[in-house]
């Protein structure tokens, strides 16, 4: 909320509206759509989660990866002062935790002829077969890359990569002809900019950073 607040109150003197949407549940999320390739199976993977303490030694190390995902791992580790091999074993409890749940890369659309829409959409009576069916289909979507359940004005938050407004239109006339009557209001907006994106805010980092440093022996 603070951060929320802050950002609104910098920009106050130049917006006309503010709408705040919380991510209460992934869907699904992948680097390129369906459509990009030849032929494509959307993975319906997931990661089992299991407990994992979290201390500012990972938080530093999620930081560094998520600048630069690509370093080799003596490089993590001089930044975060550890070895190559305690890199690596953090990374794998990370991963086997769900917090990483997986390595992709970070893609310019612009260079590929490629959109990127949000799609906004309340729908009504979700039931259980209701949302099990959305998100199937916006799993098997092919120009569907990124979706996930909010709470706000909408309920649904979509991101789809399309090469024309076209493609987006069969996207948007596809879901409509699954729920009719059910999707109460929908509103698409067009990337046009890009001003700032980042995997870990530095907000997060620095509440990890300021945890109480683990009491030795320290489990790496």
């Amino acid at each position: 909320d603070a951060v929320i607040g802050q950002v609104s109150a910098s920009a106050m003197p130049y917006l006309q509206g503010v709408e705040i949407l919380l991510v209460t549940r992934h869907v699904m999320s992948r680097a390129l759509p369906l459509a990009f390739h030849e032929s494509g199976v959307a993975s319906t993977e997931t990661v089992a989660s299991v407990p994992v303490d979290i201390d500012r030694v990972d938080g530093a190390l999620l930081k560094v990866l998520a600048d630069d995902a690509d370093a080799p791992l003596h490089v993590m580790g001089e930044k975060v002062g550890l070895s190559s091999d305690a890199v690596a074993r953090r990374l794998r409890r990370l991963v086997s935790a769900g917090i990483i749940r997986k390595f992709v890369p970070v893609i310019n659309y612009d260079v590929l002829g490629m959109n990127v829409y949000i799609v906004l959409m309340n729908v009504t009576g979700f039931d259980g077969k209701t949302s099990a069916m959305l998100e199937e289909l916006l799993r098997t979507n092919p120009d569907v890359v990124w979706a996930g359940r909010t709470i706000g004005r909408y309920n649904v938050l979509v991101y789809v990569c399309t090469r024309d407004a076209n493609e987006l239109l069969k996207t948007t006339a596809f879901l409509r002809s699954h729920f009719p009557g059910a999707i109460r209001e929908y509103e698409t907006l067009i990337n046009s900019e890009e001003f700032v994106y980042t995997y870990f805010p530095e907000h997060v980092v620095k509440g990890l950073m300021e945890r109480e440093a683990p009491r030795s022996p320290q489990k790496l």
